[in-house]
């Protein structure tokens, strides 16, 4: 399966290649390796090769998509395949973490978790606070239950996850490799963690404001009452349309979440720590008392614990929440299933205004309720995990004593961590990969002499670049809006789940975002005859978007209505750059006032189009 991956692989990745596209039988590796294997060569002939005297050939006329389609069916069932036979040593345990004297690894996920931990209240207080601390504590066990991590095991796409992640690791020790990181590379499950967390956020759950109708659809509802139902709370919204009401239950059972996928951060923070259990981290469920919630996960790479708000796609921002939303943090604690702790200090770079904050019981009383529970949740556990616990604990108490000072663009949520974590999120590509779309390779002939046409789309929902033919089938496609680029200086794809609108915006703590899409030649008997643009941008407040082609010393402003514009004034050119400049806006959100490509989710057509017909010299 390798050999054919790798045949796959380099016609994808250079489909005019004709030395890729044809196989010699006599091959000792195609002959021996490829061929003995049961199913190999029917599936060559499926993918579309032909057998030829002593070769396997596949024709031009075979669409790339589908070859790419191939490619990837074949990787992830390889993935798969290789994942179970890691799993065949993991024998399920009704009690994984107690006996588990090594750390978690994905590659060996246990297939049932069943902890023997006391669910008993032991807290003996009248104050609500304290109380509500027992209530989290207890709540978490959930997450340890094996019929939960079964089922949640079914809906995390582990294969695709470990894929992606293989991917940016082999970025970054490309990075490491050429000098650009002098950092030590990541663990593997540091950026299936990351990749769980993009996944979660833009393919799983979903953010719910408010309801829409049942009755009509009408998606202004109002708030008109709470009630209580089976112990979950209930949120009642009546539609100004038709008057029905429609009730908004705020499930708690995380099995439940799995189902039904919707709802606010204490649902979706619910939901992805039980999926963290599942996946065998470490992970615990964050509490901030004004009213937000998360995820933490150790690291064994980082040997602590990690940040994660599944509702931003964030990693390892603990500081965003104070510097970028300007929350006051008072009291956050973690409830693991063998732990809690108060990590307040994590989120906070005043420690001194915190305590002041700081009401609802003396800081004896919460260290004593913390020490009560952390014995209740323990005492069942092996004397060597209870050391282990010991001295993570005791590890971490030591970080928290310490404010950090947050870097400039961490007031926004972002860029704080190592070169590796950024390089692993994608915040720095564009310091180690510079596209380049050679349009006479992915062009195709016109029925004038010696004329060629280069057609490229972009889509901003689907997040893709597809290269058509004069019949529409597709010559490329590229996955990721920011692998196409030749240069990006602080932009990122956001998504509204609230307004369903996606759009590139500069990061939320640049005053300047950059995009450069670069187009040229191989073969230089070629230039430019003529230029098609269609693009789309959206300004709000004093926002400012500029678009220009540019290819030396010309440049031409582009407009940006959605209409395709005719450029001619490139004729003769060996090479064209597609720039976009954004700037302006007001106050805290004067990122958002400058959107390329802004779309509806439910939108399927192109957000940019570039046509570029070239001559032969």
């Amino acid at each position: 399966s390798e050999i054919l991956l790798k045949i796959l692989k380099n016609i994808v990745d250079d489909p005019n290649n004709q030395n890729y596209r044809s196989i010699r039988i006599s091959n000792p590796n195609i002959s021996s390796k490829l061929l003995n294997a049961l199913g190999a060569k029917e599936c060559l002939i499926k993918i579309g090769f032909l057998e030829t005297d002593d070769r396997l050939t596949l024709p031009t006329s075979v669409p790339i998509n589908s070859i790419h389609q191939y490619y990837e069916h074949l990787l992830i069932k390889r993935t798969m395949i290789l994942s179970q036979d890691d799993l065949k040593d993991v024998k399920p345990s009704e009690n994984y973490e107690n006996n588990d004297e090594n750390k978690p690894s994905t590659s060996k996920i246990p297939r049932t978790v069943s902890f023997n931990v006391p669910s008993v209240r032991v807290l003996k207080t009248s104050n609500n606070f304290l109380r509500s601390i027992e209530d989290h504590s207890l709540q978490v066990l959930a997450y340890e239950e094996a019929r939960a991590v079964k089922m949640a095991l079914k809906y995390i796409p582990v294969a695709m996850l470990q894929i992606h992640a293989v991917e940016k690791m082999r970025e970054i020790q490309k990075s490491i490799k050429t000098g650009s990181c002098t950092e030590r590379e990541p663990l593997i499950d540091d950026l299936v963690l990351l990749e769980l967390l993009d996944w979660f956020k833009n393919s799983f759950f979903t953010w719910v404001d408010k309801p829409s109708c049942e009755n009509c659809g009408y998606e202004n509802t109002f708030p008109v009452g709470n009630t209580v139902f089976y112990g979950e709370r209930v949120e009642i919204y009546k539609c100004p349309k038709c008057t029905y009401k429609t009730e908004f239950i705020r499930h708690t059972d995380p099995e439940i979440l799995l189902e039904t996928r919707k709802g606010r951060c204490g649902e979706w923070a619910n939901c992805f720590t039980l999926l963290c259990r599942a996946m065998g981290w470490a992970a615990r469920y964050v509490v901030d008392d004004s009213d937000h919630v998360w995820t933490e996960v150790y690291s064994e790479g980082e040997d602590r614990w990690l940040h994660c708000d599944p509702c931003e796609n964030a990693c390892d921002t603990p500081l965003m929440y104070e510097q970028g939303w300007g929350k006051h943090p008072t009291y956050i604690i973690a409830y693991g299933c063998d732990d809690i702790q108060d990590v307040t200090w994590r989120y906070t770079t005043n420690y001194k205004e915190a305590l002041k904050r700081r009401n609802k019981c003396t800081e004896e009383e919460l260290l004593m309720a913390i020490e009560q529970l952390r014995y209740q949740r323990q005492k069942n556990l092996s004397k060597i995990r209870k050391e282990y616990l010991a001295k993570r604990t005791l590890k971490e108490l030591v970080e928290l004593m310490t404010p950090r000072n947050p870097k400039s663009s961490e007031k926004q949520g972002r860029t704080s961590g190592s070169l590796t974590w950024r390089l692993a999120r994608g915040e720095i590509k564009e310091e180690i990969t510079k596209y380049i779309w050679n349009i006479d390779e992915l062009s195709f002939p016109l029925l004038e002499n010696d004329i060629r046409c280069f057609k490229l789309h972009y889509s901003i929902t689907r997040d893709i670049y597809e290269c058509f033919d004069n019949k529409n089938n597709v010559l490329k496609a590229l996955k990721g809006w920011n692998n196409g680029l030749y240069y990006c200086q602080d932009i990122f794809r956001k998504e509204e789940k609230d307004w369903k609108m996606v759009y590139l915006a500069r990061k939320e703590n640049a005053s300047e975002g950059k995009l450069v899409w670069h187009f040229a030649f191989k073969d230089v008997n070629y230039s430019i005859e003529q230029v098609k643009v269609k693009v789309q941008a959206d300004v709000f407040e004093n926002g400012n978007i500029t678009c220009v082609i540019c290819c030396e010393d010309i440049c031409v402003k582009v407009k940006q209505d959605s209409t395709i514009q005719k450029y001619e004034a490139f004729k003769g050119q060996k090479c064209l750059d597609l720039k976009f400049d954004l700037s302006g806006g007001k106050g805290s959100v004067a990122w958002q006032h400058a959107q390329v490509f802004r779309q509806k989710m439910s939108l399927t057509e192109s957000s940019m189009e570039i046509e570029i017909t070239m001559k032969k010299i």
